[in-house]
């Protein structure tokens, strides 16, 4: 399929929405905007509706592999032939997956509703905004006339602490956002800030998700889409149930199940290194 990408002058960027920061863009229009709580509701729905039973408010307190596998919980024991590990950063405490991934957060903003100032900067139809570089900025507007910015440069977590606070409240990365919205949409430089808010991501070493049997075990996992989990989804269902059926096939035979994920530095290397890079990008945005 070729690429369909497709390349803009700043003047056809001003077509989908007007700054005087953007010297130019990508369309890609094949994409789309999608509510990621809205559709795992739609998804937990049609699972239900299809006759999977589904067990919520029950977390796995222990996994003990073997024939079968062993699954703690609090209220008792879940014996299952194959398991199925997808719980984005907690895969990051697990030995086959911890040297491969680093966590880092993502915050992101709302703003008040003014859709007399989208109308302003000419942002009339429905398409998503976001920059390329690997600490990306992005904003997504609403029905109701806010932006949604959201921006991928939250502190870089030790050790895979998955329960440190600066992954959900660190002011200094929910500033980051705040200032990349005045400056890139400089219409809503007056605007207020009605909610902003953060979470862990798991970065695998080469920024893209992996899929992966545990040697000599029926439990898989999908790892490291690196705050990029909603678009490759499908493909990691696709790859997962493959490894689970134990087929070698089109998706089983994906780089994404078969490639040698590079190795990161041990700790304190790891965090040391992550935390330079982040703040030499923040220097250079001025940040």
């Amino acid at each position: 399929m070729p690429d369909t990408a497709q390349a803009l002058t700043s003047e056809q960027v001003a077509d989908y929405c007007r700054s005087p920061v953007f010297r130019g863009g990508l369309y890609l229009p094949e994409g789309a905007n999608v509510h990621p709580a809205r559709l795992a509701r739609a998804l937990r729905k049609a699972a239900i509706e299809a006759g999977v039973a589904v067990y919520e408010n029950t977390p796995m307190t222990g996994l003990a592999a073997g024939s079968p596998n062993r699954v703690s919980t609090p209220a008792g024991e879940i014996l299952a032939r194959e398991v199925v590990l997808a719980t984005n950063v907690e895969l990051a405490k697990r030995p086959e997956v911890s040297p491969h991934v680093s966590v880092f957060s993502s915050y992101a903003l709302m703003t008040a509703p003014a859709p007399e100032k989208l109308a302003a900067m000419g942002w009339n139809r429905d398409e998503g905004l976001a920059d390329l570089r690997m600490f990306v900025h992005y904003c997504r507007k609403t029905v109701d006339g806010r932006i949604l910015m959201g921006s991928g440069s939250g502190p870089i977590n030790f050790g895979g602490n998955t329960h440190d606070p600066g992954l959900t409240t660190d002011r200094a990365s929910a500033a980051r956002a705040e200032k990349g919205l005045r400056r890139l949409l400089p219409a809503f430089a007056d605007v207020g800030i009605e909610k902003s808010w953060g979470g862990g991501i798991d970065i695998s070493s080469d920024r893209l998700p992996f899929f992966r049997t545990v040697p000599g075990t029926r439990i898989h996992y999908g790892a490291g889409y690196s705050g990029h989990g909603v678009n490759p989804t499908y493909m990691g269902g696709q790859c997962l149930a493959s490894l689970v059926l134990g087929v070698k096939d089109e998706w089983s035979m994906l780089p994404l199940c078969t490639r040698e994920v590079p190795r990161l530095p041990p700790e304190p290397f790891r965090a040391v290194g992550g935390k330079a890079g982040a703040l030499g990008h923040h220097r250079l945005l001025g940040g």
